[in-house]
């Protein structure tokens, strides 16, 4: 939503500075770095994109066996994702800086938990028989206790 807003606005500062007109050649701005500001888009923040992925792949991977629709839905959206950010990062972004290395193995440290986690709701899902089985245990009255058939 912000991006969109901050599209927005550029896109109809940008046509006011041109008087309405598609020609990249005229301006109304005094200075190099009002034209540049102007021109240019917003900083990358780099640490949206990382959480973004670190969310859906721990998502998917504790509830992917109880809901195997989750791993073509994560594939979709990293697919989106790629895209999407080649896109703004070519035509919408300011340049960003160079970033080193400590983010990214940091998040490949945070992504090697993620089987661990699956693996461990693995564990409970595939062992909770009330999830395969299908069938409905009828009480009779409240006070009765609950039959789990574990």
């Amino acid at each position: 939503m912000e991006v969109t807003n901050i599209f927005i606005k550029k896109t109809l500062g940008r046509l006011l500075d041109r008087g309405f007109s598609f020609s990249g050649d005229k301006t109304k701005k005094k200075t190099i770095q009002q034209y540049v500001d102007l021109y240019s888009g917003p900083e990358y923040m780099m640490h949206f994109k990382y959480s973004a992925i670190l969310n859906i792949t721990f998502v998917t991977f504790m509830y992917g066996l109880a809901i195997p629709l989750l791993f073509p839905i994560a594939l979709i959206c990293f697919v989106i994702m790629y895209m999407v950010e080649r896109l703004c990062l070519t035509y919408f972004y300011k340049k960003p800086p160079m970033f080193d290395e400590k983010l990214n193995e940091s998040a490949l440290g945070m992504l090697k938990w993620a089987p661990v986690f699956m693996m461990l709701f693995g564990y409970w899902t595939m062992g909770n028989r009330q999830i395969f089985d299908n069938t409905v245990i009828h009480q009779d009255y409240r006070s009765q206790p609950i039959d789990t058939n574990h």
